[in-house]
């Protein structure tokens, strides 16, 4: 089975991570995805979710969900996980 692909976008957009690691396991353009991201997860909350929340404050967490035959991890230090969802792969 293959390792996941993983990247990190600190202070970037975090939805814009999300489908350009998918789209590198797709070996495709970002562009050639043909389900857009919002299909799978609400994309303004996901933002909001993992956002610095002020004042030295942290959250912790991980958030995951499936998208595009992927299961998607994004952990509260932004960092994507992006696995097949058929283990065969």
């Amino acid at each position: 089975m293959r390792q996941p692909t993983t990247t990190t976008d600190g202070a970037g957009n975090l939805c814009v991570a999300i489908v350009e690691a998918v789209a590198d396991r797709e070996v495709v353009p970002a562009t050639d995805l043909t389900v857009p991201l919002h299909e799978a997860v609400d994309t303004e909350a996901l933002e909001r979710l993992f956002e610095p929340s002020g004042a030295g404050g942290h959250r912790r967490g991980h958030v995951s969900f499936e998208y595009a035959g992927y299961r998607v991890v994004v952990d509260s230090d932004r960092q994507v996980s992006v696995d097949p969802l058929d283990a065969s792969n």
